[in-house]
């Protein structure tokens, strides 16, 4: 199965977090990466791909 309507692609069960979905979240934690990153740890979104996209987008 495969939705693809959103930044985000869902694949069944899990969702692909792509960069352009976190650059489009990120300024509406007020660019707070505190909050930002409490919005992530929310279980939907521990997922290994999400961490690594969040460390790419900080990082630059």
């Amino acid at each position: 199965m495969f939705i693809h309507n959103t930044p985000a692609a869902y694949y069944g069960r899990s969702i692909k977090i792509t960069l352009e979905i976190l650059e489009k979240w990120y300024p509406e934690f007020n660019n707070t990466i505190e909050e930002f990153q409490k919005y992530l740890l929310v279980d939907l979104f521990v997922l290994n791909i999400a961490k690594i996209l969040l460390r790419q987008l900080l990082n630059g």
